[in-house]
């Protein structure tokens, strides 16, 4: 069920609610005449919300977030858990189906490579991993993975930090040869999304009579924030080749 199903819904249970009393006083009534015109108005509004809310939710944020339970949220960081220890210990393949990006090969003819990380300071961080293979060949692979990405920073009224997952939209490095010998990795820019949250504040619509609960967050709010994801480029690259960067020799086994 969507952020908006779960707002809208109890309004429309709540204007159901009064059509239902409205018939049921009217059936009951001996000695009290209910005026049509007014029932008719009332029929024609409900309608008329029926057919605009489709409309409402089509120009809301069209970002879907999965908020986690704890369960979840173990079970995600456990795989990400998994994941890095299996690109220390050239297991990686074993996680391709679920945290695979792309993959590439390139041939090459000199002893060594350079590896350039661009805007360093900007966008998400990428982890590079370099293997050394058994194969006699001059072929160099590249596999991009994107892990889990957990955000703690969403908050329903005053509850605690609820986790949501957002790993499927987040942007991707770019992966370019400069020359012969340069690999140079380019940090994604950061996502701005905009979602919507909806908390248990129904005080907006009458449902809540605690007076604590008029000082919390709106029952309804666009979020937007920016948001990067953790990648992993493993390198595998022949045991005759070296592979330098700007912080030296980086041969990881």
């Amino acid at each position: 069920m969507t952020n908006f199903s779960l707002f809208i819904l109890p309004i429309l249970f709540l204007i159901l609610i009064i059509f239902i009393g409205m018939v049921f006083l009217k059936s009951i009534s001996k000695h009290m005449r209910l005026n049509q015109r007014p029932l008719k108005i009332f029929i024609a509004f409900y309608t008329t919300v029926l057919i605009i809310a489709p409309i409402i939710y089509l120009v809301l944020p069209k970002t879907e977030v999965t908020i986690l339970t704890d369960k979840m949220q173990q079970k995600l960081s456990l795989e990400n858990q998994l994941l890095y220890n299996a690109l220390f210990e050239n297991k990686a393949t074993e996680f391709d189906e679920k945290f695979l990006v792309y993959e590439w090969s390139r041939e090459i003819k000199e002893k060594e490579i350079f590896l350039k990380m661009m805007n360093p300071e900007e966008g998400s961080q990428v982890g590079i991993i370099v293997q050394q293979s058994d194969a006699l060949s001059n072929q160099i692979t590249g596999k991009l993975y994107r892990k889990n990405y957990l955000v703690e920073e969403i908050h329903l009224r005053n509850f605690d930090s609820v986790n949501i997952n957002i790993v499927d939209i987040l942007n991707e490095p770019l992966i370019t040869w400069e020359d012969a010998t340069t690999l140079v990795v380019k940090k994604p820019p950061n996502k701005k999304l905009s979602f919507v949250l909806v908390s248990d504040a129904t005080d907006i619509i009458a449902f809540n009579n605690n007076e604590d609960s008029r000082e919390n967050e709106a029952a309804v709010k666009i979020k937007e924030w920016e948001y990067a994801g953790p990648y992993y480029l493993l390198i595998t690259v022949p045991k005759n080749v070296k592979v330098w960067s700007d912080e030296g020799l980086r041969i990881y086994k």
